[in-house]
């Protein structure tokens, strides 16, 4: 067929392929080019060259060194300052602050005793206190909306000034007590779970939707439930003392 005739789109025949490249290509150029060939298959990979490592000397390593803790210490103060802020909104003292909180590197921040915020309705607390390590007393505050709890409290957590759980958050953990007695309705109430003092929930007026932590170190308060319902609860949490 003359080529002007051929289907231009009829795929070529695919050429056979020996098993073997460096033999396919000594058939055709011969023993030398099959050598060349067969040596270059024997070579291993190019390995890419490692970056290298930056070193400092002494004082360079002195002046990064002295940088990085002037970073830290511009952090710190930085902190304290919102500190200070936010403690005379609340009628604190500089020196209150610098008496009650510690600072870490880390930009963390903790108590080790106790924390008397009551009779505050409207205090909210920095999203950098992670830890109290005594008493969180926050029994003047009406809303728990926009509230952010340190993760850990080593004493108890008085909320008794909250009618409603909505948008409260409990810390993961609370060694001590835990009083919210001004709740008359268990929606929206995660506790903890485990308590490792009493539970005081003596507001409630119906049991609906709570359920109590798996382990509470002291008495369970619920004193305006009725006694079916509490003994619902004893035969639910039977390990439990609950009053």
């Amino acid at each position: 067929m003359p080529p002007s005739l051929e289907n231009p789109f009829t795929p070529e025949p695919k050429t056979p392929r020996s098993r073997d490249d460096a033999e396919m290509v000594g058939k055709i150029s011969g023993p030398e080019a099959e050598a060349t060939m067969r040596s270059l298959g024997d070579k291993p990979p190019r390995s890419t060259p490692e970056t290298p490592r930056l070193i400092l000397t002494p004082e360079e390593r002195a002046l990064a060194e002295a940088a990085e803790r002037a970073l830290h210490e511009k952090k710190d103060q930085r902190l304290r300052r919102e500190y200070i802020a936010w403690a005379s909104d609340l009628g604190f003292d500089e020196d209150w602050v610098h008496d009650t909180f510690i600072f870490h590197s880390d930009g963390s921040v903790e108590t080790e005793g106790n924390l008397d915020l009551r009779n505050k309705p409207s205090v909210r607390l920095p999203d950098s206190l992670v830890k109290v390590g005594g008493y969180l007393d926050l029994d003047g505050l009406t809303s728990a909306e926009g509230l952010i709890l340190p993760e850990k409290i080593g004493g108890g957590l008085s909320l008794d000034g909250l009618t409603s759980a909505q948008g409260l958050t409990l810390p993961r953990e609370i060694h001590g007590s835990l009083s919210l007695n001004g709740l008359t309705s268990a929606q929206g109430l995660i506790l903890p779970r485990e308590i490792g003092g009493w539970l005081s929930l003596d507001g409630l007026t119906s049991a609906e939707g709570l359920t109590l932590p798996r382990e509470i170190g002291g008495y369970v308060f619920l004193g305006n439930l009725t006694k079916k319902e509490k003994d619902r609860f004893r035969t639910q949490w039977p390990s439990l003392s609950i009053w």
